[in-house]
């Protein structure tokens, strides 16, 4: 029996061999692609990385502005605090001066009235004595004072005290109430003057 091989030679797979120079070729080729790729994504990520701190200057002065704006809105703030508490204050101050004005001219016109009679009250103080009502009529030349005491031999002191000041020389109580209240002596002391109804002792 005789076999024939239709298989030629020219039907086999020729074997593609690459020279030297081919390989070099492709390799230098993709060399430059990986080089040129990590170029690529290098500058992407330098980008990146500016854009992000030219973000952040950005938002670094929008807080500088925002903070500036805030010191001036306080600011305003205190200078209308100010001017308030300096209209406020000024006003009292006004009337501070009318009501020393309105004393003194009282004083130069010869009638001190009753603050000349306040200042000498207010020089006298006896720890077991206190006034709790006092009443001026007639420019100062009637007075009435109600007061409590803790002990009877306060109020001789006291009227002792009264009379060494100038300005009661010559006055002299024409009418005197003392009662016990509370476990105090209430007492009322007046010169022209009647405690209202339900204030005396």
């Amino acid at each position: 029996m005789q076999q024939v091989n239709l298989y030629t030679e020219a039907l086999r797979p020729k074997k593609v061999v690459l020279s030297l120079t081919h390989m070099l070729a492709i390799s230098l080729l993709l060399l430059l692609v990986i080089t040129g790729l990590t170029f690529y994504k290098r500058q992407a990520v330098v980008n990146v990385a500016e854009l992000a701190e030219k973000k952040a200057l950005q938002a670094n002065a929008i807080e500088q502005e925002v903070e500036a704006l805030r010191e001036k809105v306080a600011r305003t703030i205190r200078d209308e605090l100010l001017v308030a508490t300096n209209k406020k204050l000024s006003k009292q101050l006004e009337q501070r001066e009318r009501l020393v004005e309105l004393l003194g001219n009282s004083v130069a016109r010869g009638n001190a009235g009753f603050s000349v009679l306040l200042v000498a009250l207010g020089q006298q103080t006896i720890d077991s004595l206190w006034l709790t009502r006092m009443y001026f009529g007639q420019g100062g030349r009637d007075i009435g004072l109600e007061g409590l005491s803790a002990s009877a031999d306060s109020l001789p002191v006291y009227l002792k005290k009264l009379r060494d000041e100038p300005q009661f020389v010559g006055r002299s109580f024409d009418l005197f109430e003392l009662k016990e209240k509370d476990g105090y002596l209430a007492f009322y002391l007046g010169a022209g003057v009647v405690p209202e109804q339900g204030n005396a002792p």
